[in-house]
Protein backbone atom coordinates (compact mmCIF):
# COMPACT_ATOMS: atom_id res chain seq x y z
CA UNK A 1 0.00 0.00 0.00
CA UNK A 2 1.32 3.39 -0.97
CA UNK A 3 0.58 6.32 1.27
CA UNK A 4 1.89 9.83 1.14
CA UNK A 5 3.84 11.20 4.10
CA UNK A 6 1.39 12.46 6.65
CA UNK A 7 1.64 15.99 8.02
CA UNK A 8 -0.13 16.61 11.28
CA UNK A 9 -0.72 19.89 12.99
CA UNK A 10 -3.03 21.68 15.30
CA UNK A 11 -4.76 24.67 13.70
CA UNK A 12 -5.72 26.89 16.66
CA UNK A 13 -8.58 29.31 16.42
CA UNK A 14 -6.25 32.22 15.83
CA UNK A 15 -8.80 34.58 14.35
CA UNK A 16 -10.97 34.26 17.42
CA UNK A 17 -8.08 35.07 19.70
CA UNK A 18 -7.05 37.99 17.50
CA UNK A 19 -10.53 39.43 17.64
CA UNK A 20 -10.58 39.05 21.41
CA UNK A 21 -7.42 41.13 21.72
CA UNK A 22 -8.32 43.63 19.02
CA UNK A 23 -11.75 44.40 20.44
CA UNK A 24 -10.87 44.33 24.13
CA UNK A 25 -11.61 47.52 26.06
CA UNK A 26 -8.72 48.82 28.22
CA UNK A 27 -9.35 48.39 31.93
CA UNK A 28 -7.63 49.61 35.04
CA UNK A 29 -4.74 47.53 36.34
CA UNK A 30 -5.85 44.77 38.68
CA UNK A 31 -4.62 44.42 42.23
CA UNK A 32 -1.89 41.75 42.00
CA UNK A 33 -3.03 40.34 45.29
CA UNK A 34 -6.52 39.66 43.95
CA UNK A 35 -5.70 38.37 40.44
CA UNK A 36 -7.33 35.01 39.68
CA UNK A 37 -7.02 32.89 36.52
CA UNK A 38 -9.73 30.84 34.90
CA UNK A 39 -9.32 28.44 31.98
CA UNK A 40 -11.15 29.00 28.71
CA UNK A 41 -11.44 26.29 26.03
CA UNK A 42 -10.93 27.22 22.40
CA UNK A 43 -13.75 26.13 20.06
CA UNK A 44 -12.72 22.93 18.34
CA UNK A 45 -9.46 21.29 17.36
CA UNK A 46 -8.51 21.21 13.71
CA UNK A 47 -5.85 19.16 12.00
CA UNK A 48 -3.83 20.06 8.96
CA UNK A 49 -3.61 17.13 6.54
CA UNK A 50 -1.47 17.77 3.49
CA UNK A 51 -3.27 16.94 0.24
CA UNK A 52 -6.29 15.32 1.87
CA UNK A 53 -9.34 14.53 -0.27
CA UNK A 54 -12.51 13.54 1.58
CA UNK A 55 -14.26 11.06 -0.71
CA UNK A 56 -16.86 9.61 1.66
CA UNK A 57 -18.40 10.23 5.08
CA UNK A 58 -20.44 7.92 7.32
CA UNK A 59 -22.33 9.34 10.31
CA UNK A 60 -23.32 6.86 13.01
CA UNK A 61 -26.76 6.88 14.60
CA UNK A 62 -25.30 8.00 17.94
CA UNK A 63 -24.79 11.40 16.33
CA UNK A 64 -21.21 11.74 17.59
CA UNK A 65 -19.22 9.10 15.71
CA UNK A 66 -18.17 9.99 12.16
CA UNK A 67 -15.89 8.09 9.79
CA UNK A 68 -14.09 9.73 6.86
CA UNK A 69 -12.24 8.31 3.83
CA UNK A 70 -9.19 10.24 2.68
CA UNK A 71 -8.87 9.13 -0.93
CA UNK A 72 -5.72 11.16 -1.58
CA UNK A 73 -3.43 10.04 1.23
CA UNK A 74 -5.09 6.67 1.79
CA UNK A 75 -6.09 7.09 5.42
CA UNK A 76 -9.22 6.42 7.44
CA UNK A 77 -10.25 8.83 10.17
CA UNK A 78 -12.71 8.69 13.07
CA UNK A 79 -14.32 11.41 15.15
CA UNK A 80 -16.14 10.80 18.42
CA UNK A 81 -17.17 14.43 18.98
CA UNK A 82 -19.32 15.09 15.91
CA UNK A 83 -16.46 16.16 13.68
CA UNK A 84 -14.72 18.70 15.88
CA UNK A 85 -11.55 16.60 15.76
CA UNK A 86 -10.41 13.34 14.15
CA UNK A 87 -7.97 10.56 14.88
CA UNK A 88 -6.16 8.44 12.33
CA UNK A 89 -7.23 4.79 12.26
CA UNK A 90 -3.62 3.70 11.98
CA UNK A 91 -4.34 -0.03 11.78
CA UNK A 92 -6.40 0.29 8.60
CA UNK A 93 -4.69 -2.07 6.16
CA UNK A 94 -6.32 -1.26 2.84
CA UNK A 95 -5.28 0.88 -0.08
CA UNK A 96 -6.90 4.24 -0.81
CA UNK A 97 -10.46 4.10 0.63
CA UNK A 98 -13.34 5.05 -1.67
CA UNK A 99 -16.43 4.19 0.40
CA UNK A 100 -17.31 3.68 4.06
CA UNK A 101 -20.46 2.47 5.83
CA UNK A 102 -21.40 2.23 9.50
CA UNK A 103 -23.97 -0.16 10.94
CA UNK A 104 -27.34 1.41 11.78
CA UNK A 105 -27.33 -0.10 15.27
CA UNK A 106 -23.65 -0.02 16.25
CA UNK A 107 -21.30 2.92 15.81
CA UNK A 108 -18.29 0.60 16.14
CA UNK A 109 -19.16 -1.69 13.21
CA UNK A 110 -17.87 -0.33 9.91
CA UNK A 111 -16.88 -1.47 6.44
CA UNK A 112 -14.57 0.13 3.88
CA UNK A 113 -14.01 -0.44 0.16
CA UNK A 114 -10.63 0.55 -1.25
CA UNK A 115 -9.66 1.52 -4.78
CA UNK A 116 -8.70 -2.06 -5.59
CA UNK A 117 -12.17 -3.30 -4.68
CA UNK A 118 -11.01 -4.96 -1.47
CA UNK A 119 -13.47 -4.88 1.45
CA UNK A 120 -12.36 -4.41 5.04
CA UNK A 121 -14.50 -4.62 8.19
CA UNK A 122 -14.03 -3.61 11.79
CA UNK A 123 -16.24 -4.29 14.80
CA UNK A 124 -14.24 -2.17 17.24
CA UNK A 125 -14.37 1.27 15.62
CA UNK A 126 -11.25 0.73 13.54
CA UNK A 127 -8.88 -0.56 16.21
CA UNK A 128 -8.54 -3.82 14.28
CA UNK A 129 -9.53 -4.88 10.77
CA UNK A 130 -10.41 -8.00 8.79
CA UNK A 131 -10.33 -8.28 5.04
CA UNK A 132 -13.30 -10.08 3.53
CA UNK A 133 -12.66 -12.70 0.85
CA UNK A 134 -11.94 -11.47 -2.68
CA UNK A 135 -15.00 -11.12 -4.89
CA UNK A 136 -15.33 -13.86 -7.51
CA UNK A 137 -15.41 -11.20 -10.24
CA UNK A 138 -15.96 -7.50 -10.78
CA UNK A 139 -14.86 -4.45 -8.81
CA UNK A 140 -16.56 -3.34 -5.57
CA UNK A 141 -17.26 0.42 -5.48
CA UNK A 142 -19.74 0.87 -2.62
CA UNK A 143 -20.74 -0.90 0.61
CA UNK A 144 -23.71 -1.03 3.00
CA UNK A 145 -24.18 -2.76 6.36
CA UNK A 146 -27.33 -4.21 7.88
CA UNK A 147 -28.29 -4.31 11.56
CA UNK A 148 -27.28 -7.22 13.78
CA UNK A 149 -29.24 -10.33 12.87
CA UNK A 150 -28.94 -13.87 14.18
CA UNK A 151 -28.09 -16.61 11.73
CA UNK A 152 -25.72 -14.49 9.65
CA UNK A 153 -22.09 -15.41 9.04
CA UNK A 154 -20.67 -12.23 10.58
CA UNK A 155 -23.56 -11.31 12.86
CA UNK A 156 -24.94 -8.90 10.27
CA UNK A 157 -25.11 -8.60 6.47
CA UNK A 158 -22.56 -6.79 4.33
CA UNK A 159 -23.56 -5.76 0.80
CA UNK A 160 -21.31 -4.38 -1.94
CA UNK A 161 -22.13 -2.74 -5.26
CA UNK A 162 -20.07 -4.36 -8.01
CA UNK A 163 -19.23 -3.14 -11.52
CA UNK A 164 -17.70 -4.78 -14.56
CA UNK A 165 -14.84 -2.50 -15.59
CA UNK A 166 -14.99 -3.54 -19.24
CA UNK A 167 -16.81 -1.07 -21.48
CA UNK A 168 -20.05 -2.42 -22.88
CA UNK A 169 -20.03 -5.37 -20.48
CA UNK A 170 -22.08 -5.84 -17.29
CA UNK A 171 -21.43 -9.57 -16.92
CA UNK A 172 -19.68 -9.12 -13.58
CA UNK A 173 -21.97 -6.36 -12.30
CA UNK A 174 -23.94 -7.37 -9.20
CA UNK A 175 -24.97 -6.67 -5.63
CA UNK A 176 -23.01 -9.20 -3.61
CA UNK A 177 -23.61 -10.35 -0.05
CA UNK A 178 -21.23 -12.21 2.23
CA UNK A 179 -22.86 -15.46 3.28
CA UNK A 180 -22.21 -18.76 5.00
CA UNK A 181 -18.60 -19.95 5.07
CA UNK A 182 -17.64 -16.38 4.20
CA UNK A 183 -18.46 -16.80 0.55
CA UNK A 184 -20.01 -14.19 -1.72
CA UNK A 185 -23.41 -14.65 -3.30
CA UNK A 186 -25.68 -12.53 -5.47
CA UNK A 187 -28.60 -10.66 -3.91
CA UNK A 188 -30.05 -9.56 -7.23
CA UNK A 189 -31.90 -12.55 -8.60
CA UNK A 190 -32.94 -12.00 -12.21
CA UNK A 191 -30.98 -8.77 -12.72
CA UNK A 192 -27.65 -10.21 -11.65
CA UNK A 193 -25.14 -9.59 -14.42
CA UNK A 194 -27.44 -7.16 -16.26
CA UNK A 195 -26.33 -3.98 -14.47
CA UNK A 196 -23.18 -2.30 -13.29
CA UNK A 197 -24.13 -1.25 -9.76
CA UNK A 198 -22.51 1.86 -8.30
CA UNK A 199 -24.49 2.41 -5.07
CA UNK A 200 -26.28 0.35 -2.41
CA UNK A 201 -28.23 1.26 0.75
CA UNK A 202 -30.08 -0.69 3.45
CA UNK A 203 -33.72 -0.04 4.31
CA UNK A 204 -34.26 1.73 7.67
CA UNK A 205 -36.63 -1.13 8.56
CA UNK A 206 -34.35 -3.88 7.29
CA UNK A 207 -35.04 -6.36 10.10
CA UNK A 208 -38.69 -6.36 9.10
CA UNK A 209 -38.61 -5.92 5.32
CA UNK A 210 -35.12 -7.33 4.44
CA UNK A 211 -34.86 -4.87 1.53
CA UNK A 212 -31.85 -3.10 0.07
CA UNK A 213 -31.83 -0.38 -2.62
CA UNK A 214 -29.31 -0.30 -5.46
CA UNK A 215 -28.55 1.98 -8.41
CA UNK A 216 -26.94 0.85 -11.66
CA UNK A 217 -26.91 1.15 -15.43
CA UNK A 218 -27.38 -1.27 -18.29
CA UNK A 219 -25.67 -1.16 -21.69
CA UNK A 220 -28.21 -3.21 -23.60
CA UNK A 221 -31.33 -1.40 -22.42
CA UNK A 222 -29.46 1.92 -22.11
CA UNK A 223 -31.16 2.63 -18.82
CA UNK A 224 -30.24 3.83 -15.37
CA UNK A 225 -32.45 2.27 -12.74
CA UNK A 226 -33.14 2.13 -9.02
CA UNK A 227 -33.73 -1.46 -7.96
CA UNK A 228 -35.41 -2.60 -4.74
CA UNK A 229 -34.20 -6.06 -3.72
CA UNK A 230 -35.57 -8.50 -1.13
CA UNK A 231 -32.50 -10.21 0.29
CA UNK A 232 -34.54 -12.89 2.04
CA UNK A 233 -35.64 -14.26 -1.33
CA UNK A 234 -32.87 -12.76 -3.52
CA UNK A 235 -35.55 -11.31 -5.72
CA UNK A 236 -36.36 -7.93 -7.23
CA UNK A 237 -39.27 -6.16 -5.56
CA UNK A 238 -39.33 -3.44 -8.21
CA UNK A 239 -37.05 -1.96 -10.85
CA UNK A 240 -37.73 1.73 -11.56
CA UNK A 241 -36.02 3.56 -14.39
CA UNK A 242 -35.11 7.10 -13.51
CA UNK A 243 -37.22 8.64 -16.29
CA UNK A 244 -36.99 9.25 -20.05
CA UNK A 245 -34.20 11.79 -19.64
CA UNK A 246 -31.97 9.11 -18.13
CA UNK A 247 -32.48 6.67 -20.97
CA UNK A 248 -29.04 6.88 -22.55
CA UNK A 249 -26.78 6.24 -19.58
CA UNK A 250 -24.66 3.16 -20.18
CA UNK A 251 -22.59 0.86 -18.04
CA UNK A 252 -19.60 1.71 -15.88
CA UNK A 253 -16.46 2.22 -17.98
CA UNK A 254 -18.29 2.87 -21.26
CA UNK A 255 -16.20 5.78 -22.51
CA UNK A 256 -18.16 8.97 -23.06
CA UNK A 257 -21.50 7.69 -21.85
CA UNK A 258 -20.88 5.83 -18.61
CA UNK A 259 -22.39 6.01 -15.17
CA UNK A 260 -19.66 7.23 -12.82
CA UNK A 261 -21.30 7.20 -9.41
CA UNK A 262 -24.57 7.48 -7.52
CA UNK A 263 -25.69 8.08 -3.96
CA UNK A 264 -28.91 7.00 -2.23
CA UNK A 265 -30.90 8.61 0.60
CA UNK A 266 -34.03 7.07 2.10
CA UNK A 267 -36.83 8.70 4.14
CA UNK A 268 -37.31 7.65 7.75
CA UNK A 269 -40.67 6.07 6.89
CA UNK A 270 -39.43 4.24 3.79
CA UNK A 271 -41.69 1.23 3.18
CA UNK A 272 -40.69 -1.02 0.26
CA UNK A 273 -43.81 -3.16 0.67
CA UNK A 274 -46.14 -0.46 -0.67
CA UNK A 275 -46.11 1.72 -3.77
CA UNK A 276 -46.62 4.91 -1.77
CA UNK A 277 -43.82 4.04 0.64
CA UNK A 278 -41.26 2.94 -1.95
CA UNK A 279 -39.54 6.34 -2.25
CA UNK A 280 -35.83 7.03 -2.64
CA UNK A 281 -33.71 10.07 -3.47
CA UNK A 282 -30.76 9.43 -5.78
CA UNK A 283 -27.91 11.63 -6.91
CA UNK A 284 -26.35 10.71 -10.25
CA UNK A 285 -23.10 11.50 -12.02
CA UNK A 286 -22.35 10.31 -15.55
CA UNK A 287 -19.66 11.31 -18.02
CA UNK A 288 -21.39 11.59 -21.39
CA UNK A 289 -25.11 12.26 -20.97
CA UNK A 290 -24.58 15.33 -18.81
CA UNK A 291 -28.24 16.33 -19.07
CA UNK A 292 -29.01 13.22 -17.03
CA UNK A 293 -26.88 14.35 -14.11
CA UNK A 294 -29.34 15.41 -11.44
CA UNK A 295 -31.10 14.49 -8.20
CA UNK A 296 -34.00 12.10 -8.72
CA UNK A 297 -37.04 11.27 -6.65
CA UNK A 298 -37.78 7.61 -7.28
CA UNK A 299 -41.30 6.35 -6.65
CA UNK A 300 -43.75 3.97 -8.32
CA UNK A 301 -46.05 6.60 -9.80
CA UNK A 302 -43.83 9.41 -11.07
CA UNK A 303 -40.04 8.91 -10.90
CA UNK A 304 -38.54 12.22 -11.93
CA UNK A 305 -35.51 14.48 -12.04
CA UNK A 306 -35.77 17.31 -9.54
CA UNK A 307 -34.06 19.87 -11.77
CA UNK A 308 -31.09 20.87 -9.68
CA UNK A 309 -29.47 22.47 -12.73
CA UNK A 310 -28.55 21.67 -16.35
CA UNK A 311 -26.12 18.76 -16.34
CA UNK A 312 -25.10 19.12 -12.69
CA UNK A 313 -23.25 15.96 -11.66
CA UNK A 314 -24.11 14.96 -8.10
CA UNK A 315 -21.55 13.29 -5.81
CA UNK A 316 -23.81 12.83 -2.78
CA UNK A 317 -27.31 13.20 -1.38
CA UNK A 318 -28.60 13.25 2.18
CA UNK A 319 -32.14 13.42 3.48
CA UNK A 320 -33.69 14.15 6.85
CA UNK A 321 -37.44 13.62 7.15
CA UNK A 322 -40.37 11.56 6.03
CA UNK A 323 -41.70 10.84 2.54
CA UNK A 324 -43.97 13.90 2.68
CA UNK A 325 -41.82 16.38 4.57
CA UNK A 326 -38.12 16.89 5.09
CA UNK A 327 -34.90 18.54 3.93
CA UNK A 328 -32.94 17.18 0.97
CA UNK A 329 -29.26 18.02 0.45
CA UNK A 330 -27.02 17.38 -2.57
CA UNK A 331 -23.28 17.85 -3.05
CA UNK A 332 -21.92 18.69 -6.48
CA UNK A 333 -19.34 16.37 -8.04
CA UNK A 334 -17.45 18.98 -10.05
CA UNK A 335 -17.68 21.91 -7.66
CA UNK A 336 -17.90 22.66 -3.93
CA UNK A 337 -21.56 23.73 -4.02
CA UNK A 338 -24.13 22.27 -1.60
CA UNK A 339 -27.79 22.40 -2.62
CA UNK A 340 -30.86 22.01 -0.43
CA UNK A 341 -34.64 22.03 -0.75
CA UNK A 342 -37.62 21.23 1.44
CA UNK A 343 -40.01 20.96 -1.52
CA UNK A 344 -39.48 17.21 -1.74
CA UNK A 345 -42.85 16.39 -3.31
CA UNK A 346 -42.80 19.08 -6.00
CA UNK A 347 -42.05 18.32 -9.63
CA UNK A 348 -39.78 21.36 -9.90
CA UNK A 349 -38.61 22.30 -6.41
CA UNK A 350 -36.74 25.51 -5.68
CA UNK A 351 -33.13 24.70 -4.81
CA UNK A 352 -31.05 26.89 -2.54
CA UNK A 353 -27.60 26.85 -4.16
CA UNK A 354 -25.98 29.63 -2.13
CA UNK A 355 -23.89 27.35 0.12
CA UNK A 356 -20.42 26.02 -0.52
CA UNK A 357 -17.69 24.27 1.44
CA UNK A 358 -13.95 24.86 1.37
CA UNK A 359 -12.34 22.86 -1.45
CA UNK A 360 -12.87 22.53 -5.18
CA UNK A 361 -15.00 19.47 -5.99
CA UNK A 362 -16.30 16.04 -4.97
CA UNK A 363 -18.63 17.47 -2.34
CA UNK A 364 -19.89 14.86 0.14
CA UNK A 365 -22.78 16.09 2.30
CA UNK A 366 -24.37 14.31 5.27
CA UNK A 367 -27.14 15.69 7.49
CA UNK A 368 -26.94 15.05 11.22
CA UNK A 369 -29.14 12.22 12.47
CA UNK A 370 -30.79 14.88 14.66
CA UNK A 371 -31.05 17.47 11.88
CA UNK A 372 -34.69 18.26 12.67
CA UNK A 373 -33.54 19.44 16.10
CA UNK A 374 -29.99 20.71 15.64
CA UNK A 375 -29.92 21.67 11.89
CA UNK A 376 -26.32 20.42 11.71
CA UNK A 377 -24.87 19.33 8.37
CA UNK A 378 -21.43 17.87 7.60
CA UNK A 379 -19.53 18.24 4.33
CA UNK A 380 -16.25 17.02 2.90
CA UNK A 381 -14.47 18.03 -0.29
CA UNK A 382 -11.46 17.29 -2.47
CA UNK A 383 -8.87 19.53 -4.12
CA UNK A 384 -6.88 22.47 -2.78
CA UNK A 385 -8.05 23.74 0.61
CA UNK A 386 -10.42 20.80 1.00
CA UNK A 387 -11.66 20.14 4.52
CA UNK A 388 -14.21 18.49 6.74
CA UNK A 389 -16.74 21.27 7.26
CA UNK A 390 -19.65 21.75 9.65
CA UNK A 391 -22.75 23.89 9.28
CA UNK A 392 -25.08 24.57 12.19
CA UNK A 393 -27.78 26.09 10.01
CA UNK A 394 -27.46 24.22 6.70
CA UNK A 395 -26.25 27.43 5.05
CA UNK A 396 -22.77 28.50 6.16
CA UNK A 397 -20.05 25.81 6.19
CA UNK A 398 -16.80 26.23 8.13
CA UNK A 399 -13.70 24.04 7.74
CA UNK A 400 -13.33 22.31 11.08
CA UNK A 401 -10.78 19.56 10.55
CA UNK A 402 -8.74 17.50 8.04
CA UNK A 403 -7.84 20.78 6.38
CA UNK A 404 -5.70 20.43 3.27
CA UNK A 405 -2.25 21.96 3.76
CA UNK A 406 -1.92 22.00 -0.08
CA UNK A 407 1.77 21.16 -0.14
CA UNK A 408 2.91 23.43 2.68
CA UNK A 409 5.55 22.39 5.18
CA UNK A 410 3.46 23.47 8.14
CA UNK A 411 3.54 20.89 10.93
CA UNK A 412 2.32 22.83 13.95
CA UNK A 413 1.25 26.38 14.71
CA UNK A 414 3.14 26.97 17.95
CA UNK A 415 2.81 30.73 18.27
CA UNK A 416 1.52 33.84 16.54
CA UNK A 417 1.88 37.59 16.94
CA UNK A 418 -0.52 40.48 16.43
CA UNK A 419 0.80 43.49 14.52
CA UNK A 420 0.38 46.94 16.10
CA UNK A 421 -2.28 47.97 13.57
CA UNK A 422 -4.39 44.95 14.45
CA UNK A 423 -4.52 43.82 10.82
Amino acid sequence: MKKMTKLFGVLLSAMLVVSMFAMATPVAAADPGNVQWTSQSLPGSSMLQDGSDIVDIAVAMDGSTIYVCDGQDGYMYKSTNAGQSFSDLEDYEGSYPVAVAVAPDDEDSIAVVDDNGAIYTSSDAGSSWSELPTLPSGLAVDVAIGPARSGTALGREYFVAVVDEDAGDTTDGDIMEIGDNLTWGSSCGAVSGDFDFVAVAVSPGYLGDRVIVAVGANTVATEAACIFINTATDSVVRKTEFDDSAGEILDYGNAGNDILSADIALPNDFDPTSGSGRVAFVGLASSGETDDNDVYRIDDDDPRALGIGPGTAIASVSYSGTIDEGMLFAGEANDNVIYKTDEVEDNSPDWDDTSSASGTDGTIVRASVEYADDTTVYAGTSGDESAFSISIDGKAYFGESLIDGYGSNVHYIDDFVITPDGE
